[in-house]
């Protein structure tokens, strides 16, 4: 079962479906505004039941495609300055969800 991870700014943005250490790759249902930075909020589920994990990351909105599905759009954002907390933290993703 593959775990959805939800990006917020001040409302929910999308799902994380790629993600390295420089940026990722969210897929939303609405256009992401281009060219702009973004605190996003990334909350991850966790194993244990009820223990999800959350860090925050500052990203640059750097292009836009349209998915494979028509009715949503692909993002795609780099990575400013992350702290080396949440480049750990994505270093698990990886691992743990094989990105």
């Amino acid at each position: 079962r593959q775990r959805q991870m939800c990006i917020r700014d001040s409302s929910l943005l999308g799902h994380v479906v790629d993600i390295s250490e420089d940026g990722l790759m969210i897929m939303s249902e609405t256009p992401i505004e281009l060219n702009r930075d973004f605190d996003l909020g990334l909350e991850m589920p966790s194993s244990h039941k009820g223990d999800n994990r959350k860090i925050t990351l500052k990203a640059h909105s750097v292009w836009q495609s349209s998915d494979a599905n028509p009715e949503l759009i692909d993002t795609g954002f780099q990575l400013i300055n992350p702290d080396q907390s949440s480049i750990e933290v994505i270093k698990e993703l990886i691992e743990e969800l094989q990105f």
